[in-house]
């Protein structure tokens, strides 16, 4: 028996509109293209072939029967990846390799998880309890969502922050290196003895421990200034270069994905990253230059300019039971045709938002009477009938409109004419 909201793990498959779901707990882990590639293969013999990563980082595999799901877990149980199980302690996925970082997130994150390993907390906390220790840099973890938050300050001090983003997780004061372990213990256990259930959020908001520096006066390191994209190769402290590829809508058939890392046969390590992307490490500058035009032949995203960086789409109806639209095949279609300063759409088969909890500038949701349309809102809020019909052409052109003017008066209007496809 597994606990509701329990993450759909090898060991407890999430039933799904194409069949059970299995998640792998990639974020940040190194691996190498052939252990990727065998992950492919795997989810091409089991599977519907549709593999994902996540918006934090993680490997799924979708369309399993409940055989399949078990010769799966037998197949990766071979491959011996090493993948973490347990609390997420999730970190920037090039640690201590990242010039630009605040600090090292490597070490602490460590030392957070085997604090936990050595308590029982595992068995108390709710299934989606996360940490997250950002130390900065290239990638950082600013729009990861955590229960505790542990955030570079300096090298050696660190904001500790409890239920959110970076943006929206509560400060509970500045701890050192050293301290922080045991304060995410004390933290943890404190969540823990409010339910199986309860998350960060659920804590009191005063300080569990007396703040230490000036919070108000705290920088964010190269974290805003260096973000990783593949528009040019970024290089390491270890003399190899690393770029950033993304999935559109964070999907991808395991044979193309396989396809490209037989085409590129430089790449020395692959780490999933937050984004719906990976990291692949190069020995060569070189190499990366040729390993992002191979990216570009097979339409992964290289670019922070492409168009589908900015657009969050679920399966919908074509691999969700609880899916009114087809949200993929909406959003390739606005992909082309998405206006430049519309900074974030998503295109959500239900209430639900799963693939963008978020606010995004526009949201178009499905539901049983047809879609809504919300601005500047979340999937879970009520917004303006839209009607069915070619969704993506006059979704297209009620944006293209609506940049040049937002009067109450034009707004109808527009919402009318995007209406009559009813």
């Amino acid at each position: 028996m597994f606990r509701r909201g329990a993450c759909p793990a090898l060991s407890a498959p999430m039933q799904t509109g194409d069949g059970l779901l299995v998640r792998l707990a990639t974020a940040g882990e190194v691996l190498s293209a052939d252990s990727v590639r065998a992950l492919c293969d795997a989810a091409r013999r089991h599977g519907n072939g549709l593999v994902e990563i996540t918006a934090r980082g993680n490997f799924q595999i979708r369309g399993l029967t409940e055989p399949s799901a078990a010769a799966l877990a037998q197949d990766i149980a071979a491959m011996e990846l090493g993948l973490r199980a347990g609390v997420p302690v999730e970190t920037n996925p090039l640690a201590g390799l990242d010039p630009s970082e605040t600090a090292n997130a490597a070490p602490l994150a460590a030392a957070i998880r085997r604090a936990i390993d050595a308590s029982d907390l595992k068995q108390r906390l709710a299934p989606k309890i996360s940490v997250v220790v950002d130390g900065g840099g290239a990638i950082p973890l600013a729009d990861v969502a955590a229960d505790i938050r542990l955030d570079a300050v300096t090298a050696t001090d660190w904001l500790f922050s409890i239920g959110g983003d970076r943006q929206l997780a509560r400060p509970l004061g500045v701890c050192d290196t050293h301290a922080a372990p045991q304060l995410a213990l004390v933290v943890l256990e404190q969540i823990a003895a409010l339910g199986p259930e309860a998350r960060g959020r659920d804590l009191d908001a005063s300080p569990i421990f007396p703040l230490v520096g000036e919070i108000s006066g705290r920088t964010e390191g190269g974290a805003s200034a260096a973000r990783l994209t593949s528009d040019s190769p970024s290089p390491l402290t270890d003399g190899r270069f690393a770029i950033r590829v993304a999935l559109p809508f964070g999907s991808i058939e395991a044979g193309e994905l396989n396809a490209f890392l037989d085409r590129a046969g430089e790449i020395a390590e692959l780490r999933f990253a937050p984004g719906r992307a990976a990291v692949l490490l190069c020995e060569t500058e070189a190499a990366a230059l040729t390993l992002r035009g191979l990216a570009d032949q097979a339409r992964l995203i290289t670019s922070a300019d492409d168009p589908r960086a900015r657009i969050f789409a679920c399966p919908g109806t074509q691999g969700c039971a609880s899916g009114f639209i087809p949200a993929r095949a909406i959003a390739r279609d606005i992909a082309r045709e998405l206006p430049a300063d519309i900074t974030s759409l998503h295109i959500s088969g239900c209430a639900k938002g799963c693939a963008h909890p978020a606010k995004a500038a526009f949201t178009l949701v499905g539901t049983e009477n047809g879609s809504e349309l919300v601005r500047d809102g979340t999937a879970r809020q009520t917004g303006d009938h839209f009607g069915k019909g070619d969704i993506a052409r006059r979704l297209a052109g009620l944006m293209a409109a609506g940049r040049q003017g937002n009067s109450s008066v034009k707004s109808a209007r527009l919402f009318e004419q995007a209406s009559a496809g009813d």
